[in-house]
Parts: C-alpha cells; structure tokens; sequence
C-alpha cells in the first residue's frame, strides 16, 4: 500500500542513523537519504514484521552487542519475561482504550498506519528512546546521581510523548497517556535492563489502540 510515512517514524529514522554514525565507525549513516528511507517504509508494510523479528532474532542471539549497537541494551530475556511484557501492554491498551474511547472513536484506521505501528514504529522508538538515549543519558549521570534511572527514564518519556506532536491532530490527553506509558516503557527497560521487553509492551498496546479504533470507528 502507498502513502505517506507517519512523521514520529520519519524521525526516528533519523535519529536511529545519526546515533549509528556517532557511535558506530562507518560514517556513511550520516548520508542516508530520509526521504528515499520514508519512502521505502510506506511503500512496503511488510519492512515492518520484518525488522521486528530481524531485531528480535538478532537480540536473542546476542549478535546486537557489537559495532555500536551495543548502546542499544538489545540484552536477552527469558520467555517468561517477554509473555509478561505482551500481556503488560495488552492489558495497558485495554484499560487506556476503555478509559478513553472518546479520543479514538470516529478516528478512520489505515492498515499501513497500523502495520507499522505495531511492528517498524515500536521497534524504531525504542532503539531510540530506551536504547541509545536512555544509556547514554544514564551512563552520563550515574557518576553523578544514584537514582538517574527513574530520572532519565521520566525525562525520556517526556521527550518522547512530545515528539508525537508531530503527528498532525493528536490531542494533549494523547500526549499525556503517551507520557504515562512513556513511563511504563522506563519501568519495564530499568527493571530487566533490556529494550527487549519494552518493545514487546509498546507493540501490544499499539495493537490494542488499533484494534480498538477500527472497532469504534
């Protein structure tokens, strides 16, 4: 299906590659073309399971703990741990989906929209936000501050529900529950030190919230 690359995915996009050229070695990530990269996210939704079980296959065998995707913290877990995760962000969509049918009702759903939120958005947001800053930010406050976990994963989520203002007509309660679960992402990343599991929890959510809207709409 064709049409447009949703705006908070074409940022993090760019965000991904100009971590990888800061600290990776291979310079060239600082000349990729978003707009051709935009491109090829809209014009083949099935990048999208594709790059989700590509990262998870890779994170399970270790193999993203080189060449700068180190900073990722794409760390292993257990099964249990990630069936946990699923269940957490389902549970998380439901009660946001019942709490505020208003915000979704009436909102037409697109397939592509929905494909990528689910599989190539989640995965993109959290190498960014719970991978790359989130061990940065705390590697370079830990010296300073003992709890800079919770303070940088709440100052990330902040960021983080801020950057969907991109997305043309979200309304501020979006922002907020976007902050809220921000903080859920944080809790999930700190306690298994891992960006498996918030990856896991943001997918299911996403699926839920989509679920939902096509249902109301």
């Amino acid at each position: 299906m064709s049409g447009a690359a949703r705006p908070e995915v074409c940022a993090a996009l760019r965000l991904l590659a100009s971590a990888a050229g800061t600290l990776g070695s291979d310079s060239c990530a600082g000349n990729l073309d978003y707009a051709h990269l935009c491109s090829a996210v809209s014009s083949d939704h099935r990048c999208g399971i594709h790059g989700g079980v590509a990262g998870i296959g890779l994170g399970k065998s270790g193999r993203l703990n080189s060449m700068g995707f180190e900073f990722l913290h794409w760390n292993r877990t257990s099964g249990r741990e990630n069936a946990e995760a699923l269940g957490f962000g389902t549970v998380c969509g439901l009660a946001v989906a019942l709490l505020f049918q208003a915000l979704y009702k009436g909102t037409p759903v697109k397939w592509q929209d929905a494909w990528i939120g689910i599989t190539l958005g989640p995965l993109m947001e959290e190498a960014i936000f719970r991978g790359y800053l989130f061990g940065l930010a705390e590697w370079g406050l830990r010296k300073r501050i003992p709890s800079a976990s919770w303070i940088v994963g709440v100052a990330i989520a902040a960021v983080f529900a801020l950057c969907h203002l991109l997305k043309a007509g979200i309304t501020g309660p979006q922002i907020g529950v976007i902050f809220v679960m921000g903080v859920v992402y944080a809790w999930l990343r700190i306690k298994s030190n891992s960006t498996t599991l918030p990856f896991l929890a943001h997918s299911a959510y996403n699926a839920i919230i989509f679920a939902v809207a096509a249902l109301l709409a």
